[in-house]
């Protein structure tokens, strides 16, 4: 397990470099025809289906189970919960090699910062920015198919309920369609068309997932509860060293702190030498400084911290290491 959290920080590092955010807009069903359009000008109409967007359901439970069927089979289970303000993931992965398998998690968002523990990470917590790629962890249908190539062959089917929920069903049979053949894809939406409330697919092809080969995959979105969800806290994601008010893109996970700031290298250099001294840490040598980067070294006890300051035009990035 130890390897595991090994290969997830290796991970969250390269993401510190390459960290991107693409908030998504919800279109509606068709745009309103300008007073200032010709007469002969045709109103443009808005995508059946953009994506889950389970957002608009402001508060909600939803499940997603993905199965493979290959050289060998594998089951992925996730489970979504929103209170409105927090979305909470936990993940269960059944079949695949210990290498490959992150091991259960569960990971809680705001939308600014995420926390992530479970038996996959020793339950240590890890604390990142949430606009952080976390690449396959957690996936949805959308990810199988891109809903651009979806919302081009779904059909009407016809409206009625489904889960008690009031729907509009599409669907879409395909012999090829990307990666995959044999495609069959259900979608329902919610009355006013703006989310899915189900999502069914199957096909044949490539595992996109963990290298099972050729196969059967089935994948099955589920919107259970559309209510305020009581979301717990991840535990264990207290930092214990001092962090400056000026910090921003606060990183957390074992032996590692990291974050940036506005602030100079010489008034990091100075709280630290400040708030370090007053937990007890010793400065083990003078600040060694370089063209772009500064390393401090203190020590307590038997520990060893590494502060790595890189300097940029926009401020300072910090690194806070423990040996």
């Amino acid at each position: 397990m130890r390897k595991l959290i090994m290969s997830l920080t290796a991970t969250f590092l390269l993401m510190l470099a390459c960290s991107t955010s693409s908030p998504e807009g919800i279109p509606g069903r068709r745009d309103p025809q300008s007073n200032s359009q010709s007469q002969t000008e045709v109103p443009s109409i808005s995508p059946i289906y953009t994506g889950l967007n389970s957002g608009e359901l402001e508060a909600y439970m939803a499940t997603y189970d993905l199965n493979f069927t290959g050289s060998y089979d594998w089951a992925y289970d996730l489970i979504t919960r929103s209170d409105g303000e927090l979305i909470e993931y936990s993940l269960h992965i059944e079949g695949v090699d210990p290498s490959q398998n992150l091991g259960d998690l569960r990971l809680v968002t705001d939308g600014e910062t995420s926390r992530m523990s479970g038996p996959g990470t020793d339950n240590e917590c890890f604390l990142f920015p949430s606009d952080f790629e976390l690449i396959s962890a957690f996936q949805n249908p959308d990810d199988l198919l891109s809903p651009q190539i979806v919302n081009e062959i779904l059909t009407l089917f016809g409206e009625g309920t489904i889960g008690g929920f009031e729907s509009v069903h599409y669907t879409a049979e395909q012999s090829r369609v990307g990666i995959w053949q044999e495609v069959q894809i259900d979608i329902w939406l919610n009355h006013t068309e703006t989310a899915a409330l189900r999502y069914l697919f199957t096909a044949t092809g490539v595992d996109p997932l963990f290298d099972a080969g050729e196969g059967q995959i089935s994948a099955s979105f589920r919107v259970t509860e559309i209510s305020a969800q009581d979301i717990e806290p991840i535990p264990g994601c207290e930092i214990g060293l001092p962090i400056p008010e000026s910090a921003s893109r606060l990183v957390r996970f074992p032996g590692l702190v990291s974050f940036e700031s506005a602030a100079t290298a010489e008034e990091v250099i100075a709280f630290y030498q400040e708030a370090l001294v007053v937990e007890g840490w010793q400065e083990v040598t003078e600040p060694q400084i370089g063209e772009d980067a500064i390393l401090l070294t203190y020590s307590k006890g038997d520990e060893l911290l590494d502060i790595n300051i890189e300097i940029s035009s926009s401020g300072v990035s910090v690194d806070l290491i423990m040996h």
